[in-house]
């Protein structure tokens, strides 16, 4: 009997030893296929961030050249408003000085100024009204 059972203890012994031995071939299998794994993954993120950086870089870049273009087609038109309002300065000038000569001559002739005249209806078209 105790033959028996010291087989069988040898043969669990067995089991056990070959058991472990399959654990152990599978734990260094699996920690180089996590290596691997992990390796891979890890060239993986560094491309994908390198392809990313480079594509934000060059986001970057043409955003800058948009806004030193906008910022100078924006001078340009400020310039344009510049060359406007000198022209409406003159105009105004001018505009000014026919002004004080048409006073003048309608001073000398003694006829009524366009602005009195327009003045005079107007009062009496307010006058009319109920």
């Amino acid at each position: 009997m105790f033959g028996l059972l010291f087989f069988s203890l040898n043969g669990l012994r067995a089991d056990i030893a070959s058991t472990n031995s399959r654990i152990d071939s599978l734990r260094s299998d699996m920690t180089g296929e996590i290596g691997a794994l992990r390796a891979d993954t890890t060239g993986q993120i560094n491309s994908l961030r390198a392809e990313t950086t480079g594509q934000i870089d060059g986001l970057r870049s043409e955003i800058g050249a948009l806004r030193s273009d906008m910022n100078q087609r924006f001078s340009e038109v400020d310039q344009r408003f510049v060359e406007v309002n000198q022209r409406f300065a003159e105009i105004h000038g001018i505009l000014l000085g026919h002004s004080d000569r048409l006073a003048r001559i309608e001073t000398r002739l003694g006829i009524e100024s366009l602005d009195a005249a327009t003045a005079a209806d107007e009062a009496a078209g307010q006058q009319h009204m109920p």
